[in-house]
Order: C-alpha cells, then sequence, then structure tokens
C-alpha cells in the first residue's frame, strides 16, 4: 500500500510525548507496525486481527494525527477483509469509503473497491467508484492500472466513446498496461468505426506475444468493414497459414466473405465451410451465404442442407433461402421437398413477385404429386392478372377432372362466381360421381340431391343417362314402383342415343331393375318382357362385363324371374325354357328352377320327367331349401299315381331327415297318416295323427289331425273314454273354446292378408291376450312380427320373433331367425344378439344362398362385437364361397385384417389389407391403404411407409379423413429421418386443408408442437446479443 508511507511522518510526534507516555504509546504502535507488516506479506485475516486490535485500545490520545494513523488502521483492516472475501467486507468497505470520502485517507480504499468491482466483473460499480478518484493524481503505475480498468469496464458495456478516452490517458506510457491499454483502445476506435485510429492501436499491440495473435483478425474485419477487399484478401490468405493467429477460423470467414461478394465463390466455399464444420452456430446470415455459395457450384445436396438451417425465417432472406432450397430439391429430383420449400416461399409476403411463383409451383407440384385438395385450393387462389393464371385453370380442370376428392372439388366449383362450359361437364361428372359414392355409402338423400345436381347441367348425354338411371334405381329402393318404372322408361328412351355406358348402369340393369318393379306391381307381361331385355343385353355385353357377380347372379337370376312370370301366365312351356336355361348355368337359384321345372312338368302332363327332376333334386342337394319340397311333391306325385308305398317313402325320408325345421313336416305325417289307416295299419296312422297334434300344428293341421285320432277311436277302435282323456291330455285344448278361438284369429288374419297391418296388429294383441294359449299362438305370433316389421316398428317386431325363436322347433323357427338378426343388425344395433341369430340361421338353413347370408351377417355382427374367433371363422367362409361378390369377398378381407392388425398381427394383415385396397376405392380400400402405411411405420418399413402414403393420397382422395391421416403420418415418417421440413409442410397441410374434422386437426396441431421443439432442438442459429459483449481476454492487463 503505497499511500501508506506518509504515516512515518506520524511517527515522529511521539517525540513531543513525555517519557512514561512514550514509553506506553511506543508498546502499543508495535501493533500497528506487527499489521502493516502481516498485510504487506498479504496475511490478511491476520493484519486484520491485529489493525482492529489497534484501532480499539483503550485511552488512545485524541489529537489529529493519532486519530490519523487509527483510520490508517481501520482502512487497512477493512481492506485486509475484502481480499480475504470475509461475507461483510464489502459493506465495510463500501461504509468506510461513505464515511471519509472525500478525506485522502478513503483513497487508497476507494482504489481497492473499484479494483475489487472490476475483478468481480460488476463494471457499472466499478466505473461508479473509478468516477469518484482523481486518477490523474495517481502514480503512473497507479494511473496506467485505473485507467485500464475504467476503460475496459466501459468498453464491455459498449461505450466505446468514453472507454477510448480513459485508455488514450495512458497509451503512451510505456509499462505492463501499454499493450492491453493499446489493444483496447484499438477496439473501442474499431467500434466506433474509426478504422484507420483503430490500426494504429492495432500495430501497437501487435508486437506485443500476448494480444499479437489477435490483431489479425481485427485488422481482417476493419478491411472487410472498410471494404478493401483485395487488401483483406491479400493480407489474410497470408495470416492464415500462420501458425500463432487466432481467431483462424473467423479470418477464414471473411476471406470467404470477401470472395463471396466479388462472386467467386470457387475461392469463397473452402473458408465458408471450413468455418461452419468449426463453429456450432451461425447467423442466418452465415447459412444463407454458405449454402447460397455451395449452390452456385453446383453442391446441391450441400446447398440444401445449409438452406435447411434457415428455412422457419420469415425474412426476405428466408424467403430467398427456400426459394433456392425448392430449386435444389428439384435438381436432386426431389419433387415432394421442392413443393415443401416453395409452401414456405408462398407463405412470405415480402418479395410479392417470388411468392406468386412460389404459390403456383406449390399448386402445380401438389396436383402432380396427387395432393389433390392442396393444389385446387392453392391454384383457384391465382387471381386473373396472374400471368400464372391461364395455366393454373388448367391445371386446376384436369385435377377436377381426375380427383377422387369428389367433395372438396364440387363445394371449389360451386364457389367459383362463374363457372365456363368447361367446368360446368366437369361438375356435372363430379356430382354424379359422388353421388354414386353416397349410393354405395347408404346416403340414399344426399344421392338423390347430387344426382339431381349432375342433371342441371346437361354438358355430356353419357353422365346425363347415367344420373336418369340412379334415381329410377332410387324411386325402386324407396318402393315407389311405379315412379321406378317412368323414370327407368326415361332412362332408356336415353340410352339409345348414348354409347358406352357402364354395364352396371346400362340397359341390361335397367331392364333387370325394371322388371323387378313390375313384379312387385303384379304386372307379370311386362315383368317377364323387361326381364327378357335385361337378358339379351347381358348376353350381348358378357365380354364387357368385368363384375364377376353380375354374371352369376344377375344374369341366371333374370332367367329364372323370365321363368316365373310366364309360370305366373300360364305360359308353361316358354317358362320352362327359361328355368333349362338357368339350370344349365348352375349357377345361383338354379335348384329353385329345377324345382319349378318338375311343377310344370307335372302340369304339362309328364309325371314321368317331373319325378325325374325331383328325385334329381333330392339324391344331389340334400342341401337346398327345395330339399324338403322336392321330397313333398314327390311324395304327392306318387300318390296321386296311386303308388302310396314310394310316396309314403318320400314322406318318411321328408320326416325323418328334415325334421320339424320343414313347413311340409306336419302335412308330411297327415299323408303317412292316410295312406298307414287306408292300408290297415291305425295304430301306426294314430301314431302319425298324434305327432302332428304335439308338433304344434296350425289349426287346419290340428283339425285335420283331431278328425284322423277321433275317427280311429271312435269308429275304429271304439274307445271314446281313451279319445275323450287323450284330447284332456291336449294342451290348450278345451272343446268350448276351439270356436270362438278360431273366429278371433280369423278376424285377425283377413286384416294381415287385405294388408291393413295396423288393425292387424291390434287384433292380433287381441287374440294373444284372450287366448294366451291358443291353437293359433305362434301364427299369432309370427304374423304380429311381420306387421310390426311392416309398420317399421322394429323393437315390438323383434320382440315377437325372440318369442317365436324360443318356442324351439316350429314352421316359423326358420324365418323368425332370419329375420329378429336383420332387425337386431341394421335397426336395433345389438350386435350380440345379431351375432347369435345369424349363427343359428346359418346352422338351420339349408339354401346356400341364405346359408351365406347368415354367414356374412354373423361376420359383419362378430367384427362390430369384436369376437376375434368367430371373425376368423366367418371371414375365411364368406371369402370362400362361390356366392359371395367381388364387394363382400373385400369387406371379409378388411374384417380379417382390422383383426390381425388389432392383435399386432403387423404380417398377417398387411396382405388383407393389401386385397382390400387393389379390390375398389370405396371407404374400407381407403382405411385399408392408410393402416398398411401405418404398419409398415410400426414396422420400422419407412420406405414402404411413405410410398404407401403416396398411394393413398392419390387413391384415395374421396375420402378426406385418411389422406388427411395419411399426411400426419408422413410427417411422422420425415421426424423419423430428421426431415423437419417436409413433416412440418405435411402438417401445415393438413391445417390448411382438412379444417371440417376437428379430431384430425387436434391431433395436427399436438404433431406441430412436438415439430416445433425438435427445430428448437435442433436450431443452429446464433441468438441475438444480449447487449454485453463478450470478450476474448488475451491475458497480461489486469
Amino acid at each position: 500500500m503505497r499511500h501508506f508511507i506518509g504515516l512515518l511522518l506520524i511517527l515522529t510526534s511521539l517525540v513531543a510525548l513525555n517519557a512514561q507516555e512514550s514509553a506506553k504509546y511506543r508498546d502499543r504502535f508495535q501493533e500497528y507496525k506487527l499489521g502493516k507488516d502481516l498485510f504487506e506479506q498479504n496475511v490478511y485475516i491476520a493484519s486484520m486481527y491485529e489493525m482492529e486490535k489497534y484501532v480499539h485500545q483503550p485511552d488512545l490520545p485524541h489529537f489529529e494525527k493519532f486519530e490519523r494513523l487509527v483510520n490508517d488502521a481501520r482502512a487497512i483492516a477493512v481492506i485486509s477483509a475484502l481480499r480475504a472475501e470475509l461475507p461483510q467486507a464489502e459493506n465495510e468497505v463500501v461504509n468506510f469509503v461513505d464515511d471519509h470520502f472525500p478525506d485522502p485517507i478513503s483513497h487508497p480504499v476507494l482504489l481497492e473497491l473499484a479494483s475489487y468491482y472490476y475483478n468481480q466483473k460488476r463494471y457499472s460499480d466499478a466505473v461508479y467508484y473509478y468516477d469518484k478518484m482523481d486518477i490523474d493524481g495517481l502514480s503512473l503505475l497507479e494511473m496506467s492500472e485505473a485507467s485500464f480498468k475504467k476503460g475496459y469496464s466501459l468498453f464491455v458495456q459498449k461505450r466505446f466513446n468514453e472507454a477510448r478516452a480513459e485508455f488514450a490517458r495512458v497509451k503512451e506510457i510505456r509499462n505492463e498496461y501499454y499493450y492491453p491499454v493499446n489493444y483496447y483502445h484499438g477496439m473501442s476506435l474499431y467500434f466506433e468505426n474509426d478504422y484507420s485510429s483503430a490500426v494504429e492501436s492495432f500495430k501497437r499491440a501487435g508486437n506485443s506475444t500476448v494480444y499479437g495473435p489477435y490483431i489479425p483478425y481485427y485488422l481482417a474485419q476493419i478491411y472487410f468493414a472498410t471494404k478493401e477487399y483485395d487488401k483483406l484478401i491479400g493480407y489474410a490468405e497470408q495470416k492464415v497459414n500462420e501458425p500463432s493467429v487466432l481467431n483462424r477460423k473467423e479470418i477464414r470467414q471473411l476471406l470467404g466473405q470477401a470472395y463471396y461478394i466479388r462472386r467467386d465463390f470457387q475461392r469463397a466455399l473452402p473458408h465458408l465451410e471450413y468455418y461452419e464444420a468449426n463453429t456450432e452456430k451461425l447467423t442466418a446470415e452465415e447459412f444463407y451465404q454458405l449454402a447460397f455459395t455451395q449452390y452456385q457450384v453446383g453442391k446441391y445436396n450441400e446447398a440444401k442442407d445449409n438452406f435447411l438451417e434457415i428455412t422457419n425465417e420469415v425474412s426476405r432472406m428466408g424467403q430467398q433461402a427456400n426459394y433456392y432450397l425448392a430449386d435444389c430439391y428439384l435438381k436432386l429430383g426431389d419433387k415432394n421437398s421442392a413443393r415443401a420449400a416453395f409452401k414456405k416461399v408462398s407463405g412470405i409476403a415480402l418479395d410479392p413477385g417470388l411468392q406468386e411463383e412460389a404459390t403456383f409451383n406449390y399448386g402445380k407440384l401438389s396436383a402432380e404429386l396427387g395432393f389433390e385438395r392442396e393444389g385446387i385450393n392453392v391454384l383457384v387462389g391465382i387471381g386473373a392478372s396472374s400471368p400464372y393464371y391461364t395455366e393454373a385453370q388448367n391445371i386446376i380442370n384436369d385435377i377436377l377432372i381426375n380427383s377422387r376428392d369428389y367433395a372438396n372439388s364440387i363445394s371449389i366449383i360451386e364457389s367459383l362466381p362463374k363457372l365456363s362450359p368447361k367446368i360446368e361437364a366437369t361438375y356435372q361428372n363430379l356430382t354424379l360421381k359422388r353421388a354414386k359414392q353416397l349410393y354405395i355409402e347408404g346416403d340414399r338423400a344426399g344421392t338423390e340431391v347430387l344426382l339431381n345436381k349432375s342433371i342441371n347441367y346437361p354438358r355430356d348425354a353419357n353422365y346425363l343417362a347415367q344420373a336418369q338411371f340412379w334415381l329410377a334405381k332410387l324411386s325402386s329402393d324407396k318402393k315407389d314402383y311405379a315412379k321406378s318404372i317412368r323414370e327407368f322408361e326415361k332412362f332408356l328412351g336415353m340410352a339409345q342415343k348414348v354409347k358406352d355406358l357402364p354395364v352396371e348402369s346400362g340397359p341390361g340393369m335397367a331392364n333387370y331393375y325394371q322388371g323387378y318393379n313390375y313384379l312387385k306391381l303384379k304386372n307379370y307381361e311386362d315383368a317377364e318382357a323387361a326381364f327378357k331385355n335385361a337378358i339379351i343385353d347381358l348376353n350381348v355385353n358378357r365380354n364387357n362385363i368385368k363384375d364377376e357377380v353380375m354374371m352369376a347372379r344377375v344374369l341366371p337370376d333374370a332367367f329364372i324371374r323370365a321363368g316365373d312370370c310366364l309360370f305366373k301366365l300360364k305360359d308353361y312351356a316358354e317358362a320352362k325354357t327359361f328355368y333349362d336355361q338357368a339350370i344349365s348355368r348352375k349357377q345361383a337359384g338354379y335348384v329353385y328352377a329345377m324345382y319349378q321345372r318338375a311343377q310344370i312338368e307335372g302340369l304339362l302332363g309328364d309325371s314321368f320327367k317331373k319325378i325325374l327332376t325331383l328325385e334329381e333334386i333330392r339324391d344331389e342337394h340334400k342341401n337346398s331349401e327345395y330339399y324338403d319340397d322336392a321330397l313333398f311333391v314327390l311324395g304327392d306325385t306318387y300318390q296321386t299315381m296311386g303308388t302310396m308305398d314310394k310316396a309314403a317313402v318320400s314322406y318318411l325320408t321328408l320326416v325323418d331327415n328334415v325334421g320339424n325345421k320343414s313347413p311340409f313336416y306336419n302335412t308330411a305325417l297327415l299323408r303317412l297318416g292316410l295312406i298307414t289307416y287306408n292300408q290297415g295299419d291305425v295304430q301306426g296312422a294314430l301314431t302319425y295323427y298324434k305327432r302332428v297334434i304335439a308338433n304344434d300344428p296350425n289349426p287346419k293341421e290340428r283339425g285335420e289331425a283331431l278328425l284322423g285320432v277321433e275317427e280311429i277311436y271312435i269308429k275304429d277302435l271304439a274307445q271314446a273314454d281313451k279319445y275323450l282323456a287323450y284330447l284332456d291330455s291336449v294342451p290348450g285344448f278345451e272343446l268350448t273354446e276351439f270356436s270362438r278361438d278360431s273366429l278371433n284369429y280369423t278376424v285377425a288374419k283377413n286384416f294381415y292378408l287385405n294388408a291393413d297391418y295396423r288393425r292387424a296388429v291390434t287384433a292380433f294383441s287381441d287374440y294373444l291376450a284372450k287366448f294366451p294359449s291358443g291353437f293359433y299362438k305362434k301364427d299369432a305370433l309370427y304374423y304380429r312380427a311381420d306387421c310390426h316389421n311392416i309398420n317399421k316398428d322394429y323393437n315390438k317386431a323383434l320382440a315377437d320373433y325372440e318369442e317365436i325363436i324360443a318356442m324351439g322347433p316350429t314352421e316359423y323357427e326358420e324365418r323368425s331367425l332370419n329375420k329378429a338378426a336383420i332387425i337386431a343388425y341394421n335397426y336395433s344395433q345389438n350386435f350380440t344378439a345379431a351375432l347369435k341369430y345369424y349363427k343359428a340361421y346359418e346352422e338351420m338353413v339349408k339354401d346356400p344362398a341364405e346359408k351365406y347370408a347368415a354367414q356374412l351377417g354373423a361376420l359383419r355382427s362378430a367384427f362390430r362385437l369384436s369376437k376375434d374367433a368367430d371373425v376368423y371363422n366367418y371371414a375365411q367362409k364368406v371369402i370362400q364361397s362361390s356366392l359371395s361378390s367381388s364387394d363382400e369377398k373385400t369387406s371379409a378381407n378388411f374384417y380379417l385384417a382390422k383383426t390381425h392388425y388389432k392383435n399386432n398381427s403387423l404380417d398377417l394383415a398387411i396382405p388383407a389389407f393389401q386385397k382390400v385396397a387393389a379390390a375398389g376405392n370405396n371407404n374400407q380400400s381407403a382405411e385399408s391403404r392408410y393402416l398398411i402405411a401405418e404398419a409398415y411405420f410400426k414396422l420400422g418399413r419407412m420406405d414402404a411407409a411413405e410410398k404407401q402414403c403416396e398411394e393413398t393420397n392419390e387413391k384415395s382422395g374421396n375420402y378426406p379423413y385418411w389422406v388427411a391421416k395419411s399426411l400426419l403420418l408422413m410427417s411422422d415418417i420425415y421426424v423419423n429421418r430428421s426431415d423437419l421440413l417436409n413433416a412440418r409442410a405435411a402438417i401445415e397441410a393438413v391445417l390448411e386443408n382438412f379444417k371440417d374434422d376437428n379430431s384430425i386437426t387436434t391431433l395436427a396441431t399436438e404433431k406441430l408442437k412436438n415439430v416445433e421443439k425438435l427445430e428448437a432442438e435442433n436450431n443452429r442459429i446464433k441468438p441475438p446479443s444480449d447487449g454485453q459483449l463478450e470478450m476474448q481476454q488475451p491475458g497480461g492487463g489486469n
């Protein structure tokens, strides 16, 4: 402490004291001297202790010179505490300064406090206390130290003008602060843009081994700032190769930037690449310079990586960067990524011309790559004044014509202020396609609206005719058969003038449906003519019919229905011809045709042929629903011919092989009873009659059986008591009630037969209430159920059908199972009950078509219930059935695939989904395409997943939900590849173009947040400066 030299003068004052006091105070002064010696030896704690002891000794004299000595001791004590970093030291030093400033005794403490704040990097506090000092009054060394530290504290706070003045005070003094003072003096001038003066100071500091290595970087910066690029290049090219030079990468960056400004990209590139490779984070401008340089020399792959670093910059530079990024991708053949980059450009309005061009390119590439909705939505926004308008309009029309996203395309056209003839024709086509799509999905009301829209723009006769066809089919579906007839006639008139109509909506199918219209109205003549016309047209076009169902079901059915009409018209020979055609094809319904032919052969008097046909059904088609019909008619034919033994065999075969599941069961027993009785076997006949009564017969059957029992007991056996006893054993039978029971039932049945179904319900309910165990109970329940069904009171119908089913085997059980299953599935949506009834119906029914229908219903129900075992079972049955249509096979594969997928059996799910996707273009196909992609994603097969997503976008455009889901899955694929540009683009495309589904937009928003988080984590752009310089410390100056 240089300021403590003056204390020697104080000691001379001790001579004036008397001898006794002198000795006492000399001893006490030794404590002061010891404290000072310890201080100079840097033993600060001990020094502080001695000085504190000295200051607090009792009986100190109170004259001025002793008080100054005590204050000096206090000063040494607080400085010692500060240097020893004691907790309260800073406050004590501040208090000392506050108490004694401006007394000179405070100066050494003030200097110490300012230096303390400098060392603690509390630069504002340091400047505050340096400002209190008279720095010019210090020694040269102290002045150099104080000026440097004060100047540096100002410099770090960017107070360059004040810092420069402080450094200038001592920059000529050659001591240990000479080089740091001149270095920071030059830096201050540099930041004040006084480059020529800065150069002079830097040259002085350049002779320092400490500061010299830093100087080339700042000189290079000065040359760059003053645009002396040739001087920079010459100087920096030499310096970057010197081993001692620091900031080499920064110098190379400046060198690269100088070449960049001179557009010498080949020479700029290695320097800019070196800087990037050795720097963790760059500014956006630095990334742009590097990327643009790489772009200029044709290194497009490297350029796109660096353009990607600034792709989210919302600035003119960011807009240009994305534009060049798009071009890089185009040159690399990656149109999808180019599309994403153009989208970025189109979202920035700082350069309108660039924005307009990018918007067009984004829309155009979207169209090319199958992103129809995006393409249309973007291109329709290009105004008539744009140079890209005409081309955009052409692309729009091409997209609309080929679009699968019918709903969005229709909405866009309807939003246009005026439609050109070309767009009107497109609109006619799209509304027809959308109508057909809605028809398949079961939306009949929506179908009708779209068909009428299509008809309102009759630009194309083919589309107009098709729309008319489907309107007629809608009327038929609504059971308005008279209206449907008129509309089909109108269509058939149109069809004569139109070529190349689709087979499914051509004249053949129109005549087929027309035939059914007439058949429903019991107009057999016109129905027969319509079915014949259908047969002719379908046969003529058989080579063009790709739908196997049409040839396997529709054509054979047309032959059969034509035969039925002729049968009704009693033209038996002609009817037989059509039945023979159906039989020869051996397709759906041909056993029925055989049965009808047998009937005709009987009516034509050829009993031999009739018997042969019926025996063929008996022997070859035991599983047919007409098996029991054939047996019964065969027995009846033999009986008519008087061949009673053969008749009895047929009836008995029916009773034994089919049992009470057949509606002919009781009648066959009655016939057996009669034959047996006539053959003299009264006990056998009695047994047959009793079996009828035990099998819940209808009233007529019960009456005949009771008459037979009565005749045998009374006439043949003369056993009246046994007869009465038997009658008492028959449940619910009371002689006095029989006539009332029969009368009440007959009234209800007449309402039913007269189609007065509401009154029939009331009458049947009244009958069942009066006769809960009546003779006609099961009949009344079944017919009431049918009335409820016709009245669309499905819950009550289902309850009645279920009560019949619970009765066990009856003639109504089979039909009740079928109808209960249909109601439970379609209306009650009680899929558990539906599955139960479909399974029971499948086991019971013999007809292959009905058995197949039950299997299909069981499959659908099992799928709804997630009954995996039943799904696997019935899916295979449907897929393997010769009766299943291509659509039904597709649905079965879909249910199978979804079940495999749910159970994570992805390798089994994918092939099944692929069959569905390849089979058509409905919602199941669209979902399957998406789930294939998702399965590949879960299996880690990203390339396959991406390719499948692209297929979904291309082929499933009319199912926007799955397109949106596919885009979001693509974003996940891109995230997996760290391709955040395309990940963001895919998500933003969903948010911009699929706003109608909240579940989709919510999911997209969540995924966007994740992408933004990843972008932040991977961001290599330097954050903005916090306002305080981050200085390199060369060392040696403080």
